[in-house]
């Protein structure tokens, strides 16, 4: 007979997320817990003393009275107010509470069967993350040095891996010369000064800008992402998680990944119910990366079984070859678009929102079969004749085993056609000895 409350994500102010109680028994608009509105250092407003009371009418035990009303701007999933006004609640259970008259002037519908409420105001379906919630595990703090820190990681593995137990774990280290690094401006250089003569020709083939673009959905190329069924034959629930904490630096390297990535349309703000976190990670040549961590959507994601090239077969394959030239795809699971209607899928949140992928992201189960077999049906006609594509570190490598220069005659039609753009600072044409 007992049910799970609606609770939904609020960002206050543009910045903070809370826990909010979507409660249609609540007489009052919103109230908010008095400790998180004195962390929150929100504004104070003094009122004419009230006496809360129950639901049954009745005062509250033992004796509460409200004195003071504060306000910020909500965000929730999309849906924006710029000033709501909270009653402040000593030892309030949720960080926030959203009230019956909040239902109404935001023309809110409850859908409880559908665990979903539909804010008429904005057109947004909002999803109760209740069933989905995170519960981060909890950690011990203590100081090691990072021999001992790496030397008791290894050992870990090793054990779980004897006992055939996975260990979902990673190790990550960033620095400040890495965010400096990832902060400061990319300058295009001329693909001229770093393309071989013999490519001079195709220069086209290489214009940074043209990686940029959008590419269109394409039929049988579009990666789908299909949810695994329950036992009752419905689809599992995408779970949701934590925003992980980072320092001021590596906010300013997300703000200025989140911006390129909205200006070239291949991310979009959202509204989905799912939520992968984000987090920074040290890149080998120094700088950070953005990554998504799916590992939640692609523990319920059904595989794609699309074989990817084995590297021996590759050197074996190019044995007898004299000259080889090896073309970099710029962000190749970026030349993939999310099929229609699933983009909500791969959504991400960040302190500074909730945005879903309109092209393939990395880290997803499925991106890296969808390009392989993209890319195997692009050169099909000339795969291991005097061309092999393969997938290295989750990062496209073309490497075109070549006898004659000749051979390069293909490239423009099929690589301009195809949207595949080689970044020109990563072209190595070299002759074997």
């Amino acid at each position: 007979m007992d049910s799970d409350p609606f609770v939904v994500d609020v960002r206050l102010n543009g910045t903070d997320f809370v826990t909010g109680l979507v409660d249609s028994g609540c007489l009052c608009y919103s109230a908010i817990n008095e400790q998180l509105f004195r962390s929150l250092r929100l504004p104070s407003i003094k009122i004419a003393p009230r006496q809360l009371e129950e639901a049954a009418g009745k005062n509250a035990e033992p004796s509460t009275v409200l004195d003071t009303v504060t306000y910020a701007s909500i965000d929730i999933d999309g849906h924006q107010q710029k000033r709501v006004f909270f009653y402040v609640v000593p030892s309030l259970t949720y960080d926030v509470i959203l009230g019956k008259p909040w239902l109404e002037d935001a023309d809110v519908t409850i859908s409880a069967k559908q665990g979903c409420l539909d804010i008429g105001a904005s057109n947004i379906r909002v999803w109760n993350h209740k069933k989905t919630a995170y519960k981060p595990p909890q950690l011990k703090a203590t100081l090691v040095i990072a021999s001992a820190f790496m030397a008791e990681v290894r050992r870990s593995r090793r054990k779980n891996k004897e006992n055939s137990i996975a260990l979902d774990t990673g190790v990550f280290a960033v620095s400040i010369a890495d965010i400096e690094k990832a902060l400061k401006p990319r300058q295009r250089s001329d693909p001229k000064t770093k393309l071989p003569p013999q490519y001079h020709q195709w220069l086209k083939a290489f214009d940074q800008l043209l990686a940029e673009k959008l590419p269109p959905h394409r039929k049988g190329v579009d990666l789908h992402i299909e949810i695994e069924k329950d036992q009752d034959g419905n689809e599992k629930t995408i779970p949701w998680g934590p925003l992980y904490g980072m320092g001021r630096e590596e906010l300013l390297v997300l703000r200025k990944t989140l911006t390129e990535l909205l200006d070239k349309d291949f991310i979009r703000a959202s509204g989905s119910p799912a939520a992968a976190p984000v987090l920074m990670i040290k890149k080998p040549g120094g700088g950070i990366r953005f990554c998504v961590d799916y590992r939640g959507l692609n523990n319920i994601t059904r595989k794609d079984r699309y074989p990817l090239p084995l590297f021996t077969e590759t050197l074996r394959n190019v044995a007898k070859a004299k000259w080889f030239t090896k073309l970099d795809v710029i962000a190749a699971f970026h030349k993939i678009r999310v099929a229609k209607g699933e983009e909500w899928k791969t959504a991400f949140r960040t302190r500074y929102g909730l945005f879903e992928w309109r092209v393939a992201p990395f880290g997803l189960t499925g991106a890296p079969a969808a390009f392989q077999r993209y890319i195997n049906g692009v050169l099909q006609d000339y795969l291991d004749d005097f061309v092999s594509a393969r997938l290295r570190n989750n990062q496209s490598r073309l490497v075109r085993l070549i006898d004659l220069i000749g051979h390069l005659e293909f490239l423009p039609t099929q690589s301009t056609q195809s949207k595949l753009f080689k970044i020109a600072n990563q072209i190595n044409l070299r002759r074997s000895d």
